[in-house]
């Protein structure tokens, strides 16, 4: 089926003259996790992790993804033509270097221009001597029961949650907009759109975003929603705030209409090339405001967050105590599990959905990164050894992510030592003291320390052939 799906690209990229096709992981905003409709990479190749990119030449297709996902990877792509790209490891290739290897100059590169940032295009063209063609989406004529855009209901949350007027946060923007000499913000990424509008939506699994795009100029917004989906509450704020709606799909069409004499602020690290193509006035480039405002937490979200944590402590106590008594009675399989720690939560009426789906793994799948329990592969949870829980809520007052391990009975002498090491390491992060502008990887050795003491200097494959209790 994949290798079906790949040679009808194929067929599609020789009839428009195109040597290689890209298609990452995105959707028209740039985000981490994406809806039905935008998972093009994973319905070409049959690998559904959050991360990677494909890209498909007349010869090969090849798979990019990162270590968390290796060996789902691997088991996703056997018996099809795609080859795994092991991102960061040895003699393997990179994006770069494999289309420097494998196209000529003036080859033609595809892909969706609305899928791929402004940033990611500017740099193709400055590293490759490359014809792009980016109008088109090859996978859409390939996927022909392609889910559509959701149509999920979207809410209004008022001040006693957001703690922030959207009339403030306009203002606070336009302020922001005045000093980078700016007379118009396009600000396209979900999650600040959520945050300025106080507004919340279902159009991604596990992100209460609303597919949307803002156009904010100094005395009105135009912004880019359907409208079926807005609640009153949201409709009353847009009325407040000089907001006007318009379709979703019409934000390239007006972008093309406005002003030349204008200056437009915009994130090109996030922002669409085929958006930024659009724009036609001069283009500034810099992160977006609200992205640190949002950040920054006000007296009511903090207590609020405060809040969404107290619940979801609450559920995963009545999870732990659940557990410990109920495996002594009988075998528990891992959706059981993840299927009664979400019971807990939903106990709460305020709150939303999970904010990821449930990693629930039983002994050795607990050291599975990303592992996913499924109707067809689980294990069950007997009254010994660990099982990791590693979960999370979306409340109104807020989301949690929490990962806990539970000793389920009686375990041997190497689970007891591996458990030991990684709380050393845990301690020893939390007591780093490291320097202002230090960043995650220059932390790195001090959470390995413990392990290189011992000389456990081994590759993940090793790792999971290791003989377990």
């Amino acid at each position: 089926m994949i290798d079906q799906r790949i040679e009808a690209l194929r067929k599609l990229m020789r009839e428009k003259k195109i040597n290689a096709y890209y298609i990452p992981t995105s959707d028209f905003h740039n985000s981490e996790y994406v809806g039905d409709h935008f998972k093009a990479r994973a319905y070409m190749s049959g690998f559904y992790g959050s991360a990677g990119y494909l890209l498909i030449t007349e010869e090969e297709a090849c798979l990019w993804t990162d270590a968390r996902y290796f060996i789902i990877a691997a088991n996703a792509l056997k018996g099809t033509q795609i080859q795994l790209m092991k991102m960061n490891e040895e003699n393997v290739p990179t994006l770069d270097e494999y289309i420097a290897a494998h196209l000529k100059e003036n080859d033609t590169l595809g892909f969706d221009g609305r899928v791929v940032s402004a940033a990611q295009m500017k740099h193709f063209k400055s590293v490759f001597h490359l014809n792009y063609k980016t109008d088109e989406d090859l996978v859409d004529l390939v996927w022909t029961d392609r889910p559509p855009f959701s149509d999920k209901k979207a809410f209004f949350m008022d001040e006693s949650l957001s703690g922030k007027s959207t009339e403030e946060k306009l203002k606070d923007i336009r302020e922001k907009m005045r000093e980078h000499q700016a007379d118009v913000h396009v600000l396209s990424t979900l999650d600040d759109l959520a945050w300025l509008f106080n507004m919340r939506g279902d159009d991604v699994h596990s992100s209460p975003v609303v597919l949307s795009y803002g156009v904010i100029f100094m005395d009105h917004v135009d912004l880019f929603i359907d409208e079926r989906k807005c609640d009153e509450g949201m409709m009353e704020n847009f009325r407040k705030c000089n907001v006007t709606l318009h379709p979703y799909n019409d934000v390239y069409e007006f972008l093309k209409k406005q002003d030349a004499s204008l200056s437009y602020l915009v994130n090109e690290s996030i922002i669409n090339s085929y958006l930024l193509e659009c724009i036609p006035g001069k283009v500034v480039s810099a992160a977006n405001p609200s992205s640190m405002m949002k950040a920054i937490k006000n007296p009511v979200e903090i207590e609020n967050t405060r809040k969404a944590h107290l619940m979801d402590g609450v559920a995963v106590t009545k999870f732990m105590i659940w557990i410990k008594d109920e495996i002594k009675k009988r075998e528990i399989s891992e959706i059981e599990a993840a299927d009664k720690l979400q019971s807990f939560r939903e106990e709460w009426k305020d709150l939303i959905e999970l904010s990821f789906d449930t990693i629930a793994g039983y002994s050795p799948n607990g050291a599975s990164m990303h592992y996913t329990a499924s109707k067809d592969n689980y294990a069950m949870c007997k009254a010994k050894d660990f099982l990791l829980v590693d979960s999370g809520g979306t409340y109104k007052q807020g989301t949690t992510d929490i990962t806990r391990t539970f000793m389920l009975g009686e375990t041997c002498e190497r689970f007891k030592e591996n458990y030991t090491m990684v709380l050393r390491s845990h301690i020893d992060l939390a007591k780093a003291k490291f320097l202002y502008g230090c960043s995650g990887p220059a932390l790195d050795g001090i959470c390995r320390a413990p392990f290189w003491e011992k000389g456990w200097i081994i590759s993940m494959e090793q790792d999971m052939e290791w003989d377990m209790c």
